[in-house]
């Protein structure tokens, strides 16, 4: 509780208009209050009990008429009690639906609070040192009541299951067996005192967790959906609500500016940042539902599916404390997660819109400074490639320019710039799941036959124009299977891994190679769990996702004999369904096309063959592997090399290293031919093969 020292009431400066509006409110309790001391101190001198001073000097330095100093407007205030109606406390009363008794008791249970020398009233009345001047019921029930009849009636507002006691407005202290609080002490609970006095800020557990949402001042890119979320918001009370959508797209602007629209406050709170100890996390969510309900706002929640999945005791708890009166909670969930309810009220699923590319783009360069030079194709580029949204914008323009300034402060904003600063925004964090690479390698790098460059160039024309062609109505023609993902098959050291960092690099975006040793696992379940978590993430992401030697998990499925092929036979079907969903691109490679699953054959959307090369594209992976400060001497014969040996672009890389390695060791200024045949007979003996 806070607590002001005896005397600070004489040293408050001119205070606020809420404060004012409490004081003014305040003081006909104030007065009922002084009233009782008056006739107690009375009925003393009239019985001749000696008087103790302090009480008397108390009685003419207190309450309203020292506070008259101190509030600007109090006659006007009290000659026009309708300025009062949409004060706090008036909030306050038509939110829980308080009686007059109720309210005076909350009135009466802050002025002790706010004065701390209406403890030494209250010892007084009470005659009761043990209680260390706090508020009985009796007092309580004797200050407000006008006759015995009046106090038996009021009896009901002190149960426990009553408005203040269930809604956390009062709580008793060392209330007796019975509940009924008869000889338990009255207190008000501190998040009310400070709402009552206009204080806004969390307190700091809840503060660590959640924020208050400020309503955006930028165009609302979805009016359309925030008008019908704000009428939603008026015309149900302790609406439940679970907004679909992906992260980044503005969800919680928009719950701001709904309950905005309503002159209401909306308070963010991620779960999955809740204290470890399941008592202190429960404190915070009832700390965050009462915050709510003081202020007639909504609950907007992150993590739900955190809580009922990895600590359903709490979840539950939460749910518990839900039942009754419940103020207005949104639950930000994943677009495709499965609904995660909170208990058996009626709940509302929609889906939050996404902007289309042409009005991101649009944001996009609004956000820009003037002297950016950024042209429109580029700025679409972006948006499909990093899923920009408007509410991140600020912060990307900001890093952009970081960037801009590192590479040359005197230079204009870049296309470069802007895309770094998304790329590594766009970063999610797959832990042991999955490998991050910056792709390095471009078509340039790559030695393939002409058809298999043109299907890799397929593959990336697929990407750049899948969300055109997917507006265009074939996205509803076609209902699923909108995913795009190409099989690469073909011998070890064919280029399969190399041809899909190259894609990544053509894309600008990162290659995310997925750890199969990781994501799958024998225990029930735990495959399905992993690869949802590397879609979801990857969904988040702007990379390109790649399952390299993919048979254990793409292999055929079974005949089912034991329970441990059912669910492998499940694990196929829940990737081939996140395949089709996946709106990035997905790179599957294989050594041999016979070992996956034919359903996989069917849904893929591109299968490339990477055979072994010919003589003339060995000759070509002879000429180019070396680097350009490698001295080669004139007499290796390149066509001859290609000529003798049938191997892959991976062993000529192989024989390249080991050649140069040799050269060094024996302090050559150039590689010759014989460092080149010993570093090939080394790898063909690896291959169980003879150099002829």
């Amino acid at each position: 509780m806070l607590e002001l020292p005896p005397s600070s009431t004489d040293l408050i400066p001119p205070v606020d208009l809420r404060l004012s509006h409490l004081l003014v409110q305040l003081a006909p309790i104030d007065l009922q209050v002084r009233q009782h001391l008056n006739q107690y101190l009375a009925e003393q001198e009239k019985n001749g009990t000696p008087l103790n001073q302090g009480i008397r000097t108390l009685a003419d330095n207190l309450g309203a008429p020292h506070w008259v100093a101190h509030v600007a407007d109090w006659q006007s205030l009290q000659a026009w009690p309708q300025a009062l109606e949409d004060s706090r406390l008036a909030q306050l009363v038509q939110r829980f639906q308080l009686s007059r008794f109720e309210r005076d008791l909350l009135l009466l249970c802050l002025l002790p609070v706010l004065d701390a020398r209406y403890r030494m009233v209250h010892a007084a009345l009470t005659g009761d040192s043990q209680k260390n001047g706090q508020l009985t019921r009796e007092l309580a029930l004797t200050l407000l009541c006008m006759d015995l009849i009046d106090q038996i009636e009021c009896h009901a507002y002190l149960a426990p299951d009553a408005t203040l006691f269930c809604e956390g407005l009062l709580y008793w202290k060392q209330h007796d067996r019975a509940g009924m609080g008869i000889s338990g002490t009255l207190h008000l609970n501190s998040a009310v005192y400070l709402y009552l006095l206009g204080h806004d800020r969390l307190n700091p557990d809840l503060a660590s967790c959640g924020a208050r949402l400020a309503v955006p001042v930028t165009e609302d890119p979805f009016p359309d959906f925030t008008r019908q979320l704000t009428l939603r918001l008026r015309t149900t009370s302790s609406l439940l609500m679970l907004l679909q959508g992906v992260p980044g797209s503005g969800r919680s602007d928009t719950v701001a500016r709904a309950a905005g629209a309503l002159g209401r406050e909306a308070l963010s709170l991620n779960l999955e940042l809740l204290p470890k100890d399941d008592e202190q996390a429960l404190e915070v969510l009832e700390g965050a539902l009462q915050d709510v309900k003081l202020r007639g706002g909504c609950l907007v929640l992150r993590g739900i599916d955190h809580l009922a999945r990895s600590r359903r005791e709490l979840h539950t708890q939460f749910i518990a404390r839900l039942r009754g009166a419940a103020p207005s909670i949104i639950c930000l969930t994943d677009l495709h997660a499965a609904p995660s309810w909170l208990g058996d009220r009626p709940h509302l699923v929609w889906q939050h819109p996404q902007a289309e590319t042409e009005a991101q783009a649009a944001s996009l360069r609004h956000s820009l400074p003037q002297w950016a030079t950024l042209s429109d194709s580029d700025l679409v580029t972006l948006v499909k490639r990093y899923h920009l949204f408007h509410a991140s914008l600020p912060i990307l323009l900001a890093e952009a320019d970081y960037y801009r300034q590192d590479r040359d402060p005197t230079s204009p904003l870049l296309e470069a710039d802007l895309r770094k600063a998304c790329r590594l925004r766009s970063q999610q964090h797959f832990g042991e799941l999955a490998r991050r690479t910056e792709p390095r390698r471009s078509l340039s790098d790559l030695i393939v036959s002409d058809e298999l460059a043109g299907q890799l160039q397929e593959v990336v024309g697929a990407i750049r124009q899948r969300e055109r062609v997917l507006a265009q109505g074939f996205e509803r023609k076609v209902g699923y299977g909108t995913g795009i993902s190409a099989l690469f098959y073909g011998d070890s050291g064919t280029g399969k891994t190399m041809a899909a960092e190259v894609i990544a690099h053509t894309l600008e975006v990162d290659l995310i190679t997925i750890d199969l040793s990781a994501v799958v696992n024998a225990s029930i379940g735990q495959t399905e769990k992993n690869l949802a978590r590397v879609f979801d993430l990857a969904e988040r992401d702007s990379g390109v996702l790649l399952f390299d030697e993919a048979d254990a998990l793409f292999g055929k499925r079974s005949e089912t004999k034991e329970i441990h092929d059912r669910h492998a036979n499940i694990q196929i079907s829940y990737l081939l369904q996140r395949l089709e969903k996946y709106p990035g691109l997905v790179i599957i490679s294989s050594n041999h096309r016979t070992h996956l699953d034919d359903a996989f054959n069917r849904r893929i959307t591109f299968m490339l063959r990477f055979a072994a090369p010919d003589v003339l594209l060995r000759e070509r992976m002879w000429r180019e592997i070396w680097p350009q400060g490698v001295r080669l001497s004139k007499e290796v014969d390149f066509a001859e090399l290609a000529r003798r040996t049938d191997i892959s672009g991976a062993n000529i890389r192989n024989i390249a290293l080991a050649a140069t390695w040799l050269a060094a060791d024996g302090n050559s200024a150039e590689i010759s031919g014989k460092h080149i045949e010993h570093a090939m007979q080394r790898e063909l003996s690896k291959m169980g093969r003879l150099l002829i």
